[in-house]
């Protein structure tokens, strides 16, 4: 872990010997006026020499997907993407051209079917503010660094081209990006909690947070804007305001901040659930394990943004919510959009 990121740490990060060695790079992108956006989940998996790339597609609520792994050490020199960073920690641009199936497998997980539909995207992404370094929160928790990694997240707009198929929209919206690299593990089946990062303002203001519910509660979330790093507090709360606490079973949620003096609530509106399996390597179990992802508009604060609720499922989440047959989900899983009300 460090202290001190700079804009060498854009890029790749070479391997120290240890317990799957990761780097880790994770791109959320939507826009809810047209129900459409992408995804891109990058890792190096050092012990085993490849690189997994987990990327999807959403035009008009209809979602595109791949998962696949190739030799290589190099996140951003994965098969079918294309990146050039013009100022590290600002300006990227990202294309990436593959093959993918459309919609997700029986069980709700994305990424997981084979497929032979054309998609990807080309984008241009700006970030006007500091990235939000978690090492001193980590510290300050006394989190296990071997699950968090050492990491930095950070906000950003975004506009370009998304394609599936002969369908081909320009689109733009705001996105939430995470960068991690270290030893990584995950222990058991007592993983869980929420990760709530939030973009708004054009892209200008970021909140970067976890909730974990794994064991004991912690959580912190701090603001970064173009003036620095403020609002840091280590007492947040989630409320789930419909549905039950089972991935992918809630369109609406509260984040509560309670910062010196007042409480800042945010609202979570959910317009898609995106369910992804984690790389085997993240698991000391031969177990399926899952993260779910619903992007929603929040409001909160006096500003109107995007981010993605993210429930990092354990094993009982997965029985219940994904696999079940008769989830009553399972039949609007195929665009992974929520039901009409």
């Amino acid at each position: 872990m460090t202290d001190t990121m700079g804009a060498s740490d854009e890029f790749h990060h070479e391997p120290i010997a240890g317990k799957n060695w990761q780097e880790n790079y994770v791109f959320h992108a939507f826009d809810a006026s047209s129900n459409s956006g992408w995804f891109i989940h990058l890792g190096h998996i050092f012990d085993q020499g490849i690189v997994d790339v987990r990327v999807m597609t959403i035009i008009n609520g209809v979602v595109t997907s791949a998962t696949s792994q190739a030799p290589g050490n190099d996140c951003l020199a994965a098969p079918g993407l294309d990146v050039k960073v013009s100022v590290p920690l600002e300006r990227m641009r990202l294309r990436y051209s593959g093959r993918g199936a459309i919609g997700p497998a029986k069980d709700g997980f994305f990424g997981e079917q084979e497929g032979n539909v054309p998609f990807g995207f080309d984008i241009e992404m700006i970030s006007e503010h500091p990235i939000v370094n978690w090492t001193p929160f980590v510290r300050a928790l006394k989190l296990d660094p071997i699950s968090m990694g050492t990491r930095y997240e950070q906000g950003a707009r975004w506009k370009g081209k998304l394609w599936s198929g002969d369908k081909e929209i320009e689109v733009e919206g705001l996105l939430v990006r995470d960068h991690s690299w270290g030893p990584r593990a995950w222990h058991g089946a007592r993983v869980g909690g929420f990760w709530t990062p939030m973009v708004f303002d054009n892209g200008k203001k970021f909140i970067s947070g976890v909730i974990s519910t794994s064991g004991n509660f912690i959580s912190f979330s701090a603001l970064s804007s173009p003036n620095g790093i403020s609002d840091v507090t280590y007492d947040n709360w989630i409320r789930i305001n419909s549905g039950s606490l089972v991935a992918r079973q809630f369109d609406e949620a509260e984040v509560l901040r309670l910062t010196e003096g007042k409480v800042e609530r945010f609202s979570y509106t959910g317009h898609m659930h995106f369910a992804w399996t984690r790389h085997a390597s993240f698991m000391d179990t031969k177990h399926k394990r899952g993260i779910s992802d619903m992007y929603s508009t929040i409001v909160g604060e006096g500003m109107t943004g995007f981010g993605t609720l993210q429930h990092m499922t354990r094993g009982d989440y997965v029985q219940e919510g994904f696999d079940d047959p008769k989830s009553e989900r399972d039949s609007n899983a195929l665009v992974g959009t929520r039901p009409a009300a």
